[in-house]
């Protein structure tokens, strides 16, 4: 269930995918309104349902990243999927 910012928010890009076939947004919030949880549950739905789908997570702060990598470990559990299709943290380089 949605609350009222990622019911703003679905509503905006969902128009837009039908419009123009795509999604292209960048989203200022501010905190703990459920816009990253929303974006993140998005993309894991999409990349769950298609076939070579790559999801790029990248935030402001490392720990702002691994809270996002966390949320979609929390959906991959959830689905009951297997180890093998979970997801890998890459640590950053330099």
């Amino acid at each position: 269930m949605f609350n009222r910012a990622q019911l703003h928010i679905h509503a905006a890009l969902e128009a837009q995918r039908e419009k123009t076939g795509r999604v292209r947004a960048l989203i200022l919030k501010g905190r703990q309104q459920g816009c990253s949880t929303y974006v993140a549950a998005r993309f894991f739905h999409r990349a769950m349902r298609g076939h070579g789908q790559r999801v790029f997570i990248l935030t402001h702060e490392d720990s702002a990243t691994q809270n996002l990598f966390d949320i979609v470990q929390r959906f991959q559990a959830k689905c009951g999927m297997p180890s093998r299709s979970r997801p890998r943290r890459r640590i950053p380089t330099g």
